[in-house]
């Protein structure tokens, strides 16, 4: 028994020693895909983020769909696998469980098409007609000329921290409205104006007092964090 176990522990050693994980920025990432010529450069998005905008040459392979794994099992282990997701979560998990499956080579793209976009890189569309969602100038008539400070929420459905703060940010809403104004905007539904503030991650949010930027953090906030900005 003891000896199984040795030659186990050696075998879980050596599995991680020849998997090989590496996370790129957007433009390294771009320049890898064309050296290796990527033939599994995989979108761990949903279908429908996918339709709206992806690199060039990938596959879709929902990281929430029941079948992520047997998709992923049918690419051809010989190539590397290229990951990628809206903010760098999906990926995350989805790198850990290709080296799970045995994928030697991985590759991830930091900060996902949220990065890419920043860095002006080329996005395509299946979407006959790409949706662009709210302009600029219209985030901005959402906070100037209030009375009261205006948070903002930049959130999507599949973000786990965007939905922990979902109900406590209701609650704001109803029991300090005289204090602030509570504004949601779903990232996945405004790209362009995620690309023209720099929202390279979720959820992120901004609080406004005066016309002017007050506060923002990219990242969970609490419940009693953001009450007390409100206060201040």
């Amino acid at each position: 028994m003891f000896r199984i176990s040795v030659l186990f522990l050696y075998l879980l050693i050596f599995i991680s020693c020849t998997s090989q994980e590496v996370v790129y920025s957007p433009k390294e990432f771009s320049e890898k895909i064309s050296q290796e010529k990527a033939k599994n450069l995989v979108d761990v998005r949903t279908p429908d983020e996918f339709k709206e905008g992806h690199i060039k040459g990938a596959i879709n392979i929902d990281w929430n769909s029941a079948n992520f794994e047997s998709e992923l099992n049918k690419l051809d282990r010989k190539n590397p696998l290229f990951l990628y997701c809206l903010s760098g979560g999906r990926s995350g998990n989805a790198i850990r469980k290709a080296k799970e499956m045995g994928f030697e080579k991985i590759y991830g793209l930091t900060g996902g098409t949220m990065a890419w976009r920043a860095e002006k890189l080329a996005l395509t569309s299946d979407s006959l007609q790409k949706k662009s969602g709210m302009s600029k100038a219209d985030y901005e008539a959402l906070y100037k000329g209030k009375s009261k400070k205006v948070l903002v929420d930049f959130y999507a459905e599949w973000c786990a921290p965007c939905q922990k703060m979902k109900p406590f940010l209701k609650k704001i809403e109803t029991t300090m409205s005289k204090d602030v104004e509570v504004v949601r905007i779903n990232a996945d539904e405004n790209p362009e104006l995620c690309k023209a503030l720099v929202v390279n991650g979720l959820p992120y949010v901004l609080i406004y007092k005066d016309d002017q930027l007050e506060w923002s953090k990219l990242g969970f906030v609490s419940e009693e964090e953001l009450v007390k900005l409100i206060k201040k």
